[in-house]
């Protein structure tokens, strides 16, 4: 490690920076315990700032430098600062290297890192260990399955925490059921001495998530505290990054893309592809008929001048929008047909997700949907399929489909995962969509061409990786497939058993044996 002062011109001898370094990070650590004579200033604006560690600041040079990295560091340290960079370019480091500093400025100081999942603060963990050093004995991951009275402890005692802003929450609003050095009912987090809070997945900072009410509560009783925010990807819009600009007080921000040029050295050049690929009549036919079918209802809406105006290009997501923002109103003013408008929304809502289901993941994924178990009848559209199920050309419409596909392609294609399942030859039937035969001729086309490589297919459902997956099968030993699915598995209707945290793990040991 070495003392940096002034600019990035420092960093471009590496030799020479590296000469530089005059003491490890293992002895740059203060912390209470040390012989160090601390010069800590006592005021509102730097309450608790060393004024001898804050001379300086520290960068690691043990790794290649890279002139973003560092400058965004240099930022971040003075700033609250808003970092958006690309996935795999360094994110985690930056944090780490910010964090560490902020450690050694304030040697009383607390500095907590949020993640909305305990793999992502793992990560972290691991990163501050590695990169910069932070002592063991000054961290603590945090977390809901422990006591609230060991968390109350662990608040008072150490100096950096890693956590999902959810336990943050909670603590911030809870009090020490054993009140620490002050008895019984003290606060149980110590605000007031918090100098560095660390946001991963920043774009999550809208509406009533957690780490917005973090950032306000802190913000009541603490007026001196850093922010540092990471996201690879903001916001969608302009509204929702200043949205999460506001919620997290941030004043600077360091973007960087692929294309920026001091990232190029880093980026894998990349080729991208698209193949258009026709619906086919079968896909065209049903698409056709199920749009007939809505357009009643979604008449009936427009009647009743609930939509703005009718969209070109009406999307589920789209109508989901339009449903809150009419509930929104009618909880001021409830219109006269509200029952039957919402009916109407929710049969409009199921009807565009058959279709969508339908264009983009085939005949399967509709059916699994409308006659199979897809969702479960208390699953996230059971009140769309109950409103469907009411109209009676919708029902006519289901009973054609039932006559027209065996009942083994009505239901999820778990089947196909075994060697045994059972292939009418009949491709509609079979995949449901043209995309998965194009998909196979990519796939064996790239392992002509190179044999020894690897690929990974991503899916949107559990249901498409079972169709790759036996599709592929078909093609050995030219393809070895397997699959790899999330860890959280809803309902008997998976074709992936609940043992998937095992088979995840073993898959990803695997990986190098398979060739997809």
């Amino acid at each position: 490690m070495a003392e940096m002062n002034d600019s990035l011109a420092d960093l471009e001898n590496r030799s020479d920076v590296l000469n530089q370094t005059s003491y490890s990070l293992a002895d740059a650590s203060f912390t209470r315990n040390d012989s160090y004579q601390l010069n800590l200033r006592r005021n509102g604006d730097c309450d608790g700032f060393d004024a001898s560690t804050g001379e300086s600041w520290i960068y690691p040079v043990d790794v290649p430098v890279r002139q973003y990295q560092y400058a965004i560091t240099e930022a971040a340290l003075f700033k609250n600062t808003l970092v958006v960079l690309p996935t795999g370019l360094g994110k985690t480091f930056i944090a780490a290297v910010v964090m560490y500093n902020l450690y050694r400025w304030y040697p009383t100081g607390k500095v907590i890192f949020m993640a909305p999942t305990r793999p992502l603060v793992a990560q972290q963990i691991e990163a501050c260990a590695r990169v910069v050093g932070i002592p063991r004995a000054d961290t603590a991951e945090v977390t809901g399955r422990q006591p609230r009275s060991k968390r109350a402890t662990l608040w008072r005692s150490r100096r950096v925490f890693f956590a999902t802003p959810q336990v943050v929450l909670a603590d911030l609003q809870g009090t020490d059921p054993g009140g620490g050095s002050e008895g019984g009912g003290g606060p149980l987090f110590p605000a007031n001495q918090v100098r560095l809070v660390v946001i991963d997945e920043a774009h999550k900072a809208k509406g009533r998530y957690a780490y917005t009410d973090v950032i306000r509560l802190l913000a009541e009783t603490n007026p001196c505290f850093r922010v540092l925010a990471l996201s690879a990807t903001p916001g969608r819009t302009l509204e929702d990054v200043a949205e999460v600009l506001k919620n997290l007080l941030i004043s600077h921000i360091e973007v960087r893309y692929d294309c920026s040029p001091d990232l190029q050295p880093y980026v894998f050049r990349r080729d991208v592809r698209t193949i258009v690929i026709p619906l086919g009549p079968t896909i065209a036919r049903l698409r056709k008929e199920l749009l007939r079918l809505v357009d009643p209802y979604l008449q009936r809406l427009l009647e009743a001048n609930v939509f703005a105006r009718y969209p070109n290009r009406l999307t589920h997501g789209l109508l989901v929008m339009e449903l809150k923002r009419y509930r929104s109103g009618a909880m001021h003013q409830r219109h006269p047909s509200h029952a039957t408008i919402v009916s109407d929304f929710y049969a409009c809502i199921g009807m565009y997700h058959a279709i969508e289901l339908l264009v983009k993941h085939g005949i399967r994924a509709l059916l699994n949907y409308l006659l199979g178990s897809g969702g479960g009848s208390n699953g996230p559209n059971a009140q769309e399929k109950y409103f469907i199920a009411k109209d009676r050309q919708i029902k006519q419409f289901l009973d054609r489909l039932k006559d027209q596909f065996p009942q083994h392609v009505q239901e999820s294609p778990a089947a196909l995962l075994n060697e045994s399942g059972a292939l009418t030859g009949n491709d509609d039937v079979d995949y449901g969509h043209p995309k998965y035969r194009i998909l196979e001729k990519q796939l064996r086309g790239f392992f002509r061409e190179h044999p020894d490589s690897r690929a990974i297919v991503f899916c949107e459902f559990r249901d498409s990786v079972a169709m790759i997956k036996r599709l592929l099968s078909d093609n050995q030993p030219a393809i070895r497939a397997n699959c790899i699915v999330g860890m959280t598995l809803v309902g008997d209707f998976s074709p992936f058993q609940p043992d998937a945290n095992a088979s995840y793990q073993t898959v990803l040991y695997q990986y190098p044996k398979c060739f997809t």
